[in-house]
């Protein structure tokens, strides 16, 4: 092992060079000063994160909370979607796109509104929808939104 005169290059011991003692402090220093830097870098980056990604936290919850009463009273684009997964499970996916039984399936299943809200997606995309259809329209949109 090297003195901290070896360190410095004062002293040499019998085998070992100048060389090498001088060579070892710098490399010693330098990746002090790398694991320095990287510790500060990552706690930088993750007040970062801390400060970008609680603001956006808070308002997610926010907004769900403020919309959740709108939701749940069926006045979202969640209604046609939770009909067209509730007419294809009761077996009426031949009249998904008459509109006069399309709004009343959603008056009855999901409750009044002044005018069908018809599907706006392709049929096949109503199949995902079949297995909230099990639920009430109130708890279906619950189990959606989380």
């Amino acid at each position: 092992m090297f003195s901290r005169r070896d360190l410095k290059g004062d002293r040499h011991d019998a085998g070992s060079s100048g060389e090498l003692s001088s060579v070892a402090a710098p490399l010693d220093t330098q990746s002090a000063n790398d694991g320095l830097k990287h510790s500060r870098v990552v706690s930088r980056l993750q007040a970062l994160v801390a400060v970008v990604c609680l603001p956006l936290t808070l308002l997610s919850v926010l907004g769900i909370l403020l919309m959740l009463p709108v939701g749940l009273g069926g006045y979202v684009d969640y209604r046609s979607f939770y009909t067209a997964g509730y007419m294809i499970r009761t077996g009426h996916r031949a009249e998904l796109y008459n509109l006069a039984q399309y709004d009343e399936f959603q008056n009855r299943v999901v409750g009044p509104w002044e005018g069908p809200l018809p599907p706006t997606h392709m049929a096949y995309e109503s199949l995902l929808y079949v297995p909230f259809s099990y639920l009430s329209y109130r708890g279906s949109s619950l189990h959606s939104s989380l």
